[in-house]
């Protein structure tokens, strides 16, 4: 059996946000390392699948729920999930995104460590 396509997981190093609106710096070089890792793959096979680590967005840095809710809770899809789908479509691969603090309104209080696999044809 021969490979027919290659998977990469990859590693980051972001200063944590202690806001919303600072989540879209780690969303911006996100993208950036999808479009590197899709050609640093290129001259050997087409690069199907990305894996990014937990919390890749924003982990939990503060001690309280409220606050965690009030300060990086994101409903899921969001405008993070939104870009990072334009890149699978783009490269018709598989993105596993990493976590983000998500909030529902169906569960009023709560806050879920929720990861998103983004294909082509959206969140799966």
């Amino acid at each position: 059996m021969s490979l027919k396509y290659n998977a990469a997981a990859v590693q980051t190093n972001f200063p944590n946000p202690t806001s919303r609106s600072e989540m879209k710096k780690n969303t911006a070089r996100i993208l950036q390392l999808i479009e590197m890792a899709v050609e640093g793959y290129k001259p050997f096979l087409p690069l199907k699948f990305i894996v990014f680590p937990e919390f890749a967005h924003a982990a939990p840095v503060f001690p309280t729920l409220q606050e965690l809710r009030s300060k990086l809770g994101v409903p899921i899809s969001n405008q993070h999930t939104e870009r990072v789908l334009e890149k699978a479509r783009e490269y018709n691969l598989h993105i596993q995104m990493g976590t983000m603090l998500e909030i529902d309104d169906k569960y009023p209080g709560a806050l879920f460590n929720t990861t998103c696999l983004v294909g082509p044809s959206g969140i799966l």
